[in-house]
């Protein structure tokens, strides 16, 4: 998984790879909102975590995304952050929909 800079997300390119090669799994967007700092899963900002040396053992993410580690606050970053406000809700917008409706004729809507 890579990813491209934007003004308002993280545009990541998925690539699979098997035995028969390379497979383009396309691209997903993440909005720059979704950054560690302004996560409900914080792990620096879990008394039990840190104390129990989650952050030493696994990093920052309580979700065990491995950009959670990363070095530059910039790219701490995953499709799994979820605002204090939106964890308060029982809200979760991941990056990308979880179903899609198909029309008549196959097009995805």
């Amino acid at each position: 998984m890579s990813t491209l800079k934007s003004k308002t997300h993280h545009v990541v390119l998925i690539t699979y790879i098997d035995a028969s090669g390379e497979h383009d799994g396309g691209e997903g967007r993440v909005h720059k909102s979704r950054t560690c700092g302004n996560c409900a899963h914080d792990g620096l900002r879990d008394a039990d975590w840190a104390a129990d040396g989650g952050v030493e053992k696994f990093g920052r993410c309580l979700n065990l995304c491995s950009a959670g580690d990363a070095t530059d606050e910039v790219n701490r970053w995953c499709d799994e952050h979820q605002s204090g406000r939106e964890f308060e809700a029982g809200l979760h917008r991941p990056h990308r929909p979880v179903f899609s409706v198909v029309i008549k004729g196959g097009a995805a809507a």
